[in-house]
């Protein structure tokens, strides 16, 4: 069975200075099978150059400029760095200030990937942990369910989402097929697209949905989604409620229930 190939979309805004931390760890991988899109929107020179002489340096970078009319903000940036995929790529997306937690992340993934290469299509549902840059102080573990070794069917999935909880957005893989016929991420939603895009994963029967313990990546703490709580809750509220109506504020309440007991734990 050949490698499976990966392929990360990062989204960037003059963020040259932290990406340092990205890119040392997906060179430090031992797995070799990857490459990164980097989705731009900068007209900063430092930055342009930056990614220039990155893409330059080493192939598996490049970097596309992102058309912010018909892809705007950073989930339009996503949308757009899919049209780079190729039709083998299974895909993540990251943030600049991601990285792989070890040198055997990929090592790792590429295994869980290849148990379900042949089974298309999948969404590949695996862990995160947040981490403070500065003090690299580990914060809390983002963890869909709880469970291992199964693969969950749509309803079971959106029985989950409905009692609050959700997938870390980049540590989920999406397999080749899987997004096809899927709604993208709807670009109306600034901080919460990904819980939209989640939220309707249910509505599609056709999709199958392993959850893996593996720890895909460390999110860096301070990123794009925590600058207004409250544009964040409002966009999460509205989510919720365009897929369960006036049932919203279940999913609504227990998803931050969730999160504070998950500190607290830590």
């Amino acid at each position: 069975m050949s490698n499976p190939k990966i392929l990360l979309i990062v989204p960037t805004l003059d963020t040259y200075k932290i990406l340092g931390k990205l890119i040392n760890s997906l060179k430090n991988q031992k797995y070799k099978y990857w490459r990164v899109v980097f989705v731009d929107a900068s007209k900063d020179k430092n930055h342009i150059n930056f990614l220039k002489k990155l893409a330059n340096d080493d192939s598996r970078f490049s970097r596309i400029l992102q058309n912010k009319i018909d892809n705007p903000g950073i989930y339009g940036a996503m949308n757009q760095g899919l049209q780079f995929a190729s039709s083998d790529e299974w895909i993540l997306f990251w943030g600049s200030d991601d990285f792989a937690p070890n040198e055997n992340t990929f090592s790792n993934l590429a295994e869980e990937i290849s148990f379900y290469k042949d089974k298309d299509p999948y969404i590949l549902i695996g862990r995160a942990r947040y981490v403070d840059l500065k003090s690299l102080r580990l914060g809390r573990k983002s963890i869909f369910v709880n469970k291992k070794n199964i693969i969950l069917t749509p309803s079971l999935f959106s029985l989950y989402m409905f009692f609050g909880s959700s997938p870390p957005h980049q540590g989920t893989i999406f397999s080749p097929d899987s997004i096809k016929g899927l709604k993208i991420y709807n670009t109306k939603f600034k901080i919460a697209a990904d819980l939209n895009f989640f939220l309707n994963i249910g509505l599609n029967r056709g999709i199958k949905i392993p959850l893996l313990e593996t720890n895909i990546v460390n999110i860096g703490l301070g990123g794009y989604s925590s600058l207004s709580n409250r544009n964040r809750f409002i966009e999460v509220f509205v989510a919720y409620y365009e897929r369960f109506n006036i049932l919203a504020f279940i999913p609504f309440l227990f998803r931050y229930f969730k999160r504070f007991l998950s500190a607290v734990k830590r």
